[in-house]
């Protein structure tokens, strides 16, 4: 069976049927429909029974040629929520926001294609000519897939195009719309000791700080909660907020803003704070030996010891990855030291993402890498690796922590982790995938785009019930030819420095000095 967009054979193909896979709801944008059937020579079946209606269709849950609106329901393949999508199939299907101002949300929750060979491509708006949210094949699914808040129209656009050869399972998914928040906006007001010129707070270990800040709200700012990050590991509530650093360093000081639906600012203040490190000073003395009544001079050579930033430290502290079926966790770091327009331009910005990590049942989770504007890429798809660990577990029913392994995904690797060697580890012994460098399951040009700077962050989804795990620690490495934000890493200058007077001291400079005893034994 084929079915036709129009009132002959020579209109646009909607979809061609075989077998059971059964065409579901057919709406013809156009009007009418024409259904051409063949059969051979041999062998009849049932064949089908189907309901004709006229007027303005019910949106139909089915990949066709269509446009809805709605925030709730499921959206399968063309062959519906228990067949399999057909060959030879060119369908684009857009799905915008029923209510207004709302942005459309679609949760994959089974995704099966024929790899390489049938395709799914998600755009960002209306139709295909908006910007491309990725394109999935074979396993990979696409997760949860949301219109971006730039997109002011909601919608989300699918393409499927199919071979004409094998089919599969196809996909189901469920529909949400997510409200948009209000824009909030953090400033900066104050702080004691002032910024210099250039905007950085410089004080020496040991000294305070007291910042003032404030928030901007475009409808209502009643209710809302304030949060500093001070840089420095401590968080302080309120407008206002004191803390003492201790070390040198440069620290990033933001101010966190939540209103009473959870909404948060979209920027960040980034105030910088640089703690000098103590400098070094030698003295010499020419000559070193004297007689009383006569001179010396005396030289100090003072150098300033530079602070080098580490733009993506590790984050330490256990993560616990209970089990959940279909429940995902977070772990973020906060880059900071980078200028805020640069973005990453290319895969080979991202050097790695390393994880330090354990869990019972490599073949249950899905692990994301999601940079700060939301855009993510897949570092292990689900399904895939069965039941081999990672790192070294304590295999359900024991309890705790396990021996965690490095495992670092980067663009020049060729093997997927799920493909990696093993070795025997853990309570009870069993085959764990072997630490080093694998590929990722999803290219890091699904990150072109990103900011470097704000919350990057690694999800994990425990997809199937039984078996936890752990993160001990991780990091995402950028390519050290980018060039970081210069209040990040920095030398002190030398405000004041010279001799302390004393009576032997004839005479006092910068850096020199001239000693004559006067009768005293120094």
């Amino acid at each position: 069976m084929t079915i036709y967009n129009g009132p002959s054979t020579a209109s646009p193909v909607l979809g061609t049927y075989s077998g059971t896979n059964s065409p579901g709801i057919i709406v013809a944008p156009s009007g009418c429909i024409t259904i051409r059937f063949t059969s051979d020579g041999s062998v009849v079946a049932a064949g089908w029974t189907a309901t004709i209606a006229c007027g303005t269709p019910p949106p139909s849950p089915n990949m066709s040629n269509a446009s809805i609106t709605a925030c709730s329901g499921n959206f399968y393949d063309s062959g519906g929520a228990g067949g399999n999508y057909g060959n030879s199939q060119t369908f684009v299907y857009t799905i915008c926001p029923s209510t207004p101002g709302a942005k459309v949300q679609v949760n994959f929750t089974a995704f099966s294609l024929e790899a390489n060979f049938d395709f799914l491509q998600i755009f960002n708006g209306p139709n295909t000519a908006s910007p491309s949210l990725g394109t999935y094949t074979g396993a990979t699914s696409p997760g949860i897939v949301t219109a971006t808040a730039a997109n002011a129209s909601g919608c989300l656009t699918f393409s499927f195009t199919s071979d004409g050869s094998v089919t599969l399972a196809g996909w189901i998914a469920s529909i949400a719309c997510i409200t948009p928040c209000q824009t909030i906006t953090s400033n900066f007001v104050s702080s004691n000791p002032a910024p210099q010129a250039d905007g950085i707070i410089r004080i020496c270990q040991g000294q305070s700080v007291t910042f003032n800040g404030s928030g901007t709200f475009s409808t209502s700012g009643t209710g809302a909660t304030y949060q500093w990050n001070l840089g420095n590991g401590v968080t302080a509530n309120g407008t206002s907020a004191t803390t003492t650093y201790s070390a040198a360093g440069t620290y990033t000081v933001n101010l966190n803003i939540t209103d009473p639906s959870g909404c948060t600012n979209t920027n960040l203040i980034n105030r910088k704070v640089q703690v000098s490190k103590t400098p070094t000073i030698t003295t010499s003395a020419t000559p070193t030996t004297i007689c009383q009544g006569q001179s010396a001079n005396l030289n100090a050579a003072v150098t300033m010891t530079p602070f080098i930033q580490n733009c993506t430290p590790p984050v330490s502290g256990t993560t616990f990855l209970p089990d959940g079926t279909g429940a995902s966790y977070n772990t973020a770091i906060t880059v900071n030291c980078y200028n805020n327009n640069q973005t990453v331009t290319s895969a080979n910005d991202i050097q790695n993402v390393c994880l330090n990590m354990e869990h019972s049942y490599v073949g249950d989770l899905t692990i994301q890498l999601i940079c700060p504007n939301g855009q993510s890429t897949i570092l292990k798809a689900y399904p895939g690796g069965g039941g081999t660990y990672l790192g070294c577990p304590l295999d359900d029913p024991a309890v705790g922590p396990g021996t965690g392994r490095l495992y670092c995904f980067t663009p020049t690797a060729t093997t997927l982790l799920i493909n990696g060697p093993t070795s025997t580890c853990g309570t009870p012994a069993n085959l764990s995938i072997d630490a080093g460098s694998y590929m990722p399951s999803q290219p890091f040009s699904n990150l072109i785009g990103c900011p470097l700077n704000g919350a990057w962050t690694i999800q994990v989804t425990d997809n199937l019930g039984a078996d936890n795990g752990y993160i001990f620690n991780w990091d995402v490495n950028f390519n050290s030819t980018i060039p970081t934000n210069s209040a990040s890493s920095f030398t002190p200058t030398i405000v004041s420095q010279g001799w302390q007077s004393n009576s032997t001291l004839t005479s006092t400079g910068t850096t020199t000095a001239t000693v004559t005893p006067n009768g005293s034994l120094l």
